[in-house]
């Protein structure tokens, strides 16, 4: 299971980049919080996190009242949300 959830995690890190590469391409792109994205685990394996460390990631994307929201993380974990409960199911038989 630690496997799975490792490889679920760097995917996902992985797909973040991505996804801020094609939504972040106003004049202003650095790619500095695509750079910043990290994959972790903790609890012993147990938990996996996918975290972009720039302090005005949440701006990005949730918006703010003069900006409209550019999500990068959540589409990403949705999508490896489903392969990863796909991952689990197969350990399991």
């Amino acid at each position: 299971m630690a496997k799975s959830l490792q490889k679920n995690t760097n995917e996902m890190a992985t797909v973040t980049k991505q996804n801020m590469m094609g939504t972040y391409t106003h004049g202003y792109s650095t790619g500095t919080t695509a750079r910043s994205v990290l994959a972790t685990l903790e609890n012993g394996g147990l938990t996996g996190i996918v975290s972009p460390s720039t302090e005005y990631f949440p701006y990005l994307e949730y918006g703010t009242r003069f900006m409209s929201p550019m999500p990068t993380l959540h589409p990403a974990f949705s999508q490896q949300t489903v392969k990863f409960e796909s991952d689990l199911n197969k350990l399991m038989k």
